[in-house]
């Protein structure tokens, strides 16, 4: 195999993700402190339990969250299940909630 089948084979497996959007990932292990969830990229991100509070999770549920940071400090994917703000029409707006983390950072 050469570089460049390596190179696309490995960016077919990890999509691209930017910190601030919305993604689907998938309960892996639920401990005492973290939630860890695989959304598809290297390695899985953490979520503090106590965002999960209000609602039953099972190992396996599919959530989305908000990807905060895709690394921190010690390696680790950085998300989020902070709910967004509602519209006037009582829909919660994931867009609304990306747009501000895309607008903190520039």
């Amino acid at each position: 195999m050469s570089t460049t089948e390596l190179a696309e084979l490995i960016d077919s497996k990890f999509r691209e993700l930017r910190e601030g959007s919305i993604v689907t990932g998938t309960i892996q292990e639920i401990r005492p402190q973290v939630v860890l969830v695989d959304i598809g990229y290297k390695s899985e991100g953490a979520i503090s339990i106590s965002e999960f509070e209000d609602e039953e999770i099972e190992v396996g549920d599919q959530i989305e969250v908000l990807l905060e940071r895709l690394e921190n400090d010690e390696g680790i994917v950085v998300l989020s299940r902070k709910r967004p703000p509602i519209s006037r029409t009582g829909i919660r707006s994931w867009a609304c909630t990306a747009m501000a983390a895309w607008l903190r950072v520039k």
